[in-house]
Parts: C-alpha cells; sequence; structure tokens
C-alpha cells in the first residue's frame, strides 16, 4: 500500500528459502514482517545477506534481534549491508528520541524511554502468541557498562515525568553473562 508508482514490491513465504531467494534477488532493501520471528526469522536474515540486501523488521522479541546482531552481523558487515532489527512501535521511536535529547549534552547518567499507551490492543493471534513467547524469553539489559541477564518487570520504580509520577517497569539485571 505504501509503494509509489515504479516501485517494485515482493512477497515470499520466509518458511521457503527458495522462495526468499527469488524474491531477495537483486533487492536492495528487504522488509521482513515474518513473526514470531525467533521461529520464522533467520531465514529471511540469511537470504536478504546472501542477495547483498540490507534488512529491517519490526519486531519485538529482544531474543531475535540479538540473534541478529550476534549470529548475522559478521557476514551482514563482509557484504556492507546494513541489519535493522525492531525497528517498530515498541523501541525505534524512544530509542531515537532519547539520543536526539542527549546528543551534544554532557554525559547522561540516565535516560528513560517510557510508553503511556491507551486503547492500544494487539492486532492478530499471531501477534498476541508471540507477545506471550516473548515474556518468557531471555533478555539482558545494560548494568554498569556490561550486559547482565535479566526479566521483564525484574523491578519497578516511581518516576517523575513532565506529566507526573509513574511506575516504570523495568529490564534490570539479575546475574551477569558468562
Amino acid at each position: 500500500a505504501l509503494a509509489q508508482p515504479g516501485d517494485e514490491t515482493r512477497v515470499a513465504d520466509a518458511r521457503s528459502e527458495a522462495d526468499l531467494l527469488s524474491a531477495f534477488e537483486g533487492a536492495s532493501v528487504v522488509a521482513s514482517l515474518a513473526g514470531p520471528y525467533l521461529e520464522l526469522g533467520p531465514r529471511p536474515v540469511a537470504a536478504a545477506i546472501g542477495a547483498g540486501a540490507h534488512y529491517v523488521d519490526v519486531t519485538g522479541e529482544q531474543a531475535f534481534a540479538r540473534l541478529v546482531h550476534e549470529g548475522f552481523g559478521d557476514s551482514a558487515a563482509e557484504r556492507g549491508v546494513a541489519l535493522l532489527t525492531a525497528f517498530g512501535f515498541l523501541y525505534a521511536i524512544g530509542d531515537l528520541a532519547v539520543r536526539l535529547a542527549a546528543d551534544g549534552e554532557p554525559p547522561v547518567d540516565e535516560a528513560i524511554a517510557a510508553y503511556a499507551v491507551s486503547g492500544f490492543r494487539l492486532g492478530s493471534p499471531g501477534t498476541r502468541r508471540t507477545v506471550g513467547r516473548a515474556m518468557s524469553q531471555p533478555v539482558v539489559t545494560y548494568q554498569d557498562g556490561s550486559l547482565v541477564r535479566s526479566r521483564f518487570g525484574a523491578t519497578t520504580r516511581e518516576v517523575e515525568f513532565p506529566f507526573g509520577r509513574a511506575r516504570v517497569v523495568e529490564w534490570t539485571g539479575t546475574e551477569p553473562l558468562t
């Protein structure tokens, strides 16, 4: 629906390596919308890199985003393609806003990207299943400059925002990674 006149779009089944290779041939950018990403996402990433295409997805699954960078980052760099994962509602806007707010400032001790969402509904049954799975997946956070294991809601705290106080659910570390 967003394609402009003259833009070429292709659709491929994320479960079919042959479909992916055919669809990605000659592509400059691949946008993967295939979730749950831990289950369906690795093939599109590999096929995009193989085709020499930049890759973007809208996952909210931290475990998949780590897999993309840790499992495919070197091969993407060798091919000269960018991997942009978790570029959707859940992370991209807040991460960008925090980065822009801190740009040019003295070193920042803490930055919080918080979302106050009202009336949000998870669309499809597949999205609801993915969210359920993602809530039980292992996650990490940075704490004192190191990655540490965590879990969603490991801690909460009250934070003062311009619009008032709010309880913030955090991804606070629980143990060092080995």
